[in-house]
């Protein structure tokens, strides 16, 4: 089955037996309370032609909600993607995985700045870890702006 909605309803269940594809040409955004990949397969992309679009998957779910459970025993959750399977996502290759602060990122700003001349895009979602030894000093950051003359 080739999955092309942008935006799809919020599913309750999806249960994948067969083989479920991300469709290549267009935005894809798949919303869903639970997302179970059990005798199939899900694929996004492929090594050969990786996904040149964007492609979304949206998990819903709260707290209170009931909760799914696997075999009386494991206690799955509300909101997830559980995989017995396969599941193999390929975006488009990015010439960089790492790189440095250019200047102290300070507490309440909502500025960084990195190295100059990078793929990044809005949208994209950077970690940062601390100079320090406290491995609890770490935070995340989705891009909204990305100058890549100056960084």
């Amino acid at each position: 089955m080739v999955f092309n909605l942008n935006p799809s309803p919020v599913y309750k269940l999806i249960r994948v037996n067969g083989k479920l594809t991300f469709e290549n040409t267009t935005d894809t955004h798949l919303k869903a309370k639970h997302l179970f990949v059990r005798a199939g397969e899900l694929h996004i992309g492929s090594e050969e032609y990786p996904m040149e679009k964007k492609a979304r998957i949206t998990l819903y779910g709260e707290k209170q909600m009931e909760t799914i459970v696997y075999d009386n025993a494991i206690e799955a959750g509300n909101k997830l993607i559980a995989n017995v399977n396969v599941m193999r996502m390929y975006g488009k290759p990015r010439g960089w995985k790492m790189t440095r602060l250019t200047r102290p990122a300070n507490k309440g700003s909502n500025e960084i700045y990195v190295e100059p001349g990078l793929e990044i895009l809005e949208g994209d979602r950077l970690a940062l870890y601390a100079t320090s030894y406290d491995p609890d000093n770490t935070d995340d950051v989705f891009v909204t702006e990305y100058d890549s003359s100056s960084g």
